[in-house]
């Protein structure tokens, strides 16, 4: 079964001051393998904790960059759950300060949540921004989130298929979907400034015809070699057998001299 995922929501929100950011966000379509992937994108110089939850939740980090060399420094935080149920969703980061900060959240359904198959980051100054070496496996699925310091240009993106792409604040977020199988490098290209891109993919779930025609080859094994295991027990019973009767005979045949 091939992995896929869908882009459902790009939102911003300002931190309270206290500690957090909360969003209100869609998680898309209910399904009983989705996994809920979210970037988290940020231009500030106050800490990340690197903590989400989804409904009160814990989100494992999946991977992340911080370009301290952008003033205010620039973020990119991917995290992922499993998540079957529920259309919107609660998230909450743990960050200082009272910046904006933008989240986009995927659904992605027929894939492995742990682990990730691959995770890829970069981060320059130019007018453009690669990420090299984000593995994607046969049947399985990648996204890329990034950020520029630059809330001018639009990004345009080769290597990906472009989600979303918007002002953030003070800064630009923009994200795609990767499907190309092999080792890719994906380039975004906007305006000259501070950027940073972060990478992740994921397996496919093992196929399940495969694995039902692994487990009816695995009973027959199984049965043929209860039978081997069997027929040497039979034959020496069966040697056994002829032997005892051929002493009876020979005890009730035998007539003694008088």
């Amino acid at each position: 079964m091939a992995a896929s995922s869908t882009f459902n929501d790009l939102t911003s929100a300002v931190a309270d001051g206290a500690g957090q950011v909360t969003f209100t966000a869609s998680l898309g379509s209910e399904a009983s393998d989705r996994i809920i992937a979210v970037c988290l994108h940020g231009e500030t110089n106050s800490t990340v904790s690197g903590s989400m939850t989804l409904d009160g939740v814990s989100m494992p980090l999946a991977a992340f960059i911080d370009n301290t060399s952008a003033s205010p420094d620039l973020h990119v935080y991917w995290f992922v759950i499993s998540a079957p149920t529920g259309t919107t969703g609660e998230f909450i980061a743990a960050v200082d300060g009272a910046d904006t900060w933008n989240l986009s959240v995927f659904s992605v359904v027929g894939a492995i949540l742990s682990p990730l198959s691959d995770t890829g980051t970069s981060q320059g100054s130019g007018v453009s921004l690669d990420l090299t070496g984000l593995t994607i496996p046969t049947g399985g699925v990648g996204m890329v989130g990034y950020v520029n310091a630059s809330s001018g240009g639009a990004v345009t993106w080769s290597g990906a298929t472009e989600s979303y792409d918007a002002i953030g604040g003070t800064y630009r977020v923009s994200g795609a979907i990767v499907t190309t199988v092999g080792t890719n490098t994906i380039n975004a290209d906007s305006t000259t400034a501070q950027q940073c891109m972060v990478g992740i993919a994921f397996d496919p779930l093992p196929d399940p015809a495969k694995k039902s025609i692994n487990n009816v080859s695995q009973v027959a094994v199984n049965r043929s070699s209860r039978w081997r295991w069997r027929k040497p027990y039979r034959i020496i019973n069966d040697r056994r057998e002829r032997r005892r009767n051929k002493c009876q005979h020979q005890s009730t045949s035998v007539i003694p001299k008088v």
